[in-house]
Order: structure tokens, then C-alpha cells, then sequence
């Protein structure tokens, strides 16, 4: 990318060193005006394009390295994981909290856990393509496209919603309502999960907006909260015996 920068800066000089020197040659005389001014409209167009093409390019690059600092923590949040009890992601509760028996049949609810799981797979890899297109991007600057950033914030927009609503929300509607919040592993997990899934759409709306106001034609959607908080009703704040699920 400096590199890019560099090249970029010296085509610049070199346009414009010419036409200090036409310039000069035609006031002292030395030239025609009629022949200096085409060529010197032609070098300080063409400067103009340069100058133009730097300002965006830089503009972009610094965006989409915004945007890999929000996918590495929506990655660490969520795929990142931790060695027994250090794993937070919202996905473990499925491990340590019996499935919901009220709403359905133990058998079908137990049958949708794999389901929730292999979803969470393709997710996962979803989100390494993603990375790994941004790190792409990161390092060929000089070919950066505005549609490359359109495209990828749209699919992160997508990508954040359907994780959120399929794999979190989905995850907190199978599981027992009553089993869950009498668990203070759960409690914990949801707590990690649900602050930092906040802080996390602050951050990414706000960069949406930012593409937005920049003149990308990206997705009129935002990234929308978590609609799911099983310790929500007062109800289930009164004190209840911990249970701990292995």
C-alpha cells in the first residue's frame, strides 16, 4: 500500500515539473503559447486524475481497514475458542443447557440442536472467506473498486443479521428458558456475548452510516440488535438455585 502511495506521488511530480518548465519557457518567449497550452490543459488533467485517484484510494483503504478491525472482533467474539470453560461463545449454551420440553417433543428439539450446529459451520467459514477477501483487498490496493467495498459491507450486513437471528437467537429460543437462567455459566456466556454484540453494532452502524455519507450505494439496512434476553422478565431476577451444567 505505501508502496502504491509512493509510485503514485513521484507520477505526480513528474506531470507536474513539465509544466513548470513550459510554463516558463512560454513567459520568457522561448515557446509559443499555442503550443504550450494544449500539452500543459493535457498534464494538469492528468495530474488532477492522479491527485483524484490517491484522495479516493486512501479514503478507502482507510475504511476497509476500519472494517477488518470490526470482523476480527465479531470473529473473536464468535469463533474464537476458548479451552473448556473459557469458551463465551453464544453457541456453547447448546452444550450446557438442556433443550426447551414444553414447546415441543424432547426428541424434535434435541434433533434441532445439530441442525443450529452445522449451521454455525457454514457461518465460520463465511466469515474466513470474508477475512480472508479483506486481507486480499488490503494488499492490492492500486485495484481497490468501490464496488469491492459495496459488496463486502452488504455481505457483512447480511452475514452479522443472519448469525444473529440463526445461530444466537435461534440457540436462546431451543433452549429451556427455566434451566437457563438457573444456570450462572449460562448467565455469564450470555452476558460476555450480549454486551460485546452491542458495543459491536454501535461500532458497525456507525461505519454503515460513514460508507453511506462517502456516497457508497450500500444496503439501506443496518445491523439490528439481539431481540432474545431469557433474564428480561423481572420474574426470573429472583434469587434461584445455581445450577451448573457440564
Amino acid at each position: 500500500m505505501r508502496e502504491y502511495f509512493g509510485s503514485l506521488s513521484k507520477g505526480q511530480v513528474w506531470l507536474f515539473t513539465p509544466q513548470l518548465a513550459l510554463l516558463g519557457l512560454t513567459f520568457l518567449r522561448y515557446l509559443s503559447i499555442l503550443y504550450t497550452a494544449p500539452i500543459i490543459v493535457s498534464l494538469a488533467a492528468i495530474w488532477g486524475w492522479l491527485d483524484y485517484t490517491k484522495k479516493t484510494h486512501r479514503a478507502a483503504l482507510e475504511l476497509l481497514s476500519q472494517f477488518e478491525v470490526l470482523l476480527d472482533d465479531f470473529g473473536r467474539l464468535n469463533f474464537e475458542q476458548g479451552g473448556g470453560a473459557e469458551d463465551k461463545r453464544i453457541v456453547k449454551l447448546l452444550d450446557i443447557v438442556p433443550p426447551e420440553s414444553n414447546a415441543m417433543r424432547p426428541e424434535i428439539a434435541s434433533a434441532e440442536i445439530p441442525g443450529i450446529k452445522d449451521l454455525f459451520l457454514v457461518f465460520q467459514f463465511w466469515y474466513f472467506s470474508m477475512r480472508d477477501k479483506v486481507r486480499i483487498m488490503m494488499r492490492k490496493a492500486g485495484v481497490l473498486l468501490d464496488y469491492d467495498l459495496i459488496e463486502l459491507a452488504n455481505d457483512f450486513v447480511e452475514f452479522y443479521n443472519g448469525y444473529v437471528e440463526k445461530i444466537a437467537e435461534g440457540s436462546l429460543r431451543l433452549l429451556s428458558k427455566q434451566e437457563l437462567v438457573r444456570s450462572a455459566r449460562a448467565r455469564g456466556i450470555f452476558k460476555n456475548f450480549a454486551t460485546n454484540l452491542s458495543e459491536l453494532r454501535g461500532r458497525s452502524n456507525i461505519f454503515l452510516k460513514k460508507l453511506r455519507s462517502y456516497g457508497y450505494s450500500i444496503s439501506g439496512m443496518d445491523v439490528r440488535p439481539l431481540g432474545t434476553d431469557p433474564w428480561a422478565d423481572s420474574s426470573n431476577e429472583s434469587p434461584q438455585p445455581e445450577t451448573s451444567y457440564r
